[in-house]
């Protein structure tokens, strides 16, 4: 995600946990989540997403979440609220979409950094331009 955080894509975003609360039933995942220049989600927003993850049925099939994000506000306040809530999962915050995805492949080797950074590339126009330290 890039820029503001609309009502509707908070929407879409949580409609994506939903949609991979489905997946961990029967299968392991990772989940990478990049975020660039974007403002923290309003209270509203967060409390919608934290919603879609609390209705997650079986959280023992997400082997790990990374958080991508340039905003040292973001990974600061991701990093804080782990140390007093205990995630379901293995969660990190990073500075980079690589180191993200490096800590994921080990996490579940099947994941293919490579394929994946390209397959974002194709997706989102502009990617590679982005700075992220």
């Amino acid at each position: 995600m890039i820029g503001a955080f609309s009502d509707e894509e908070a929407e879409a975003f949580a409609e994506g946990i939903r949609r991979l609360g489905e997946l961990t039933r029967s299968q392991d995942v990772v989940v990478l989540d990049i975020c660039h220049d974007i403002p923290l989600p309003k209270p509203m927003h967060r409390k919608l997403l934290a919603d879609a993850v609390a209705a997650i049925p079986d959280t023992s099939h997400v082997v790990g979440h990374a958080l991508v994000s340039n905003s040292t506000v973001a990974q600061g306040v991701m990093t804080a609220i782990n140390w007093f809530v205990k995630p379901a999962f293995p969660e990190k915050v990073f500075r980079d979409p690589r180191s993200g995805l490096a800590w994921l492949s080990a996490q579940l080797p099947s994941v293919n950094p490579r394929r994946v950074l390209d397959a974002i590339v194709q997706d989102v126009p502009d990617f590679e331009r982005l700075r992220w330290k």
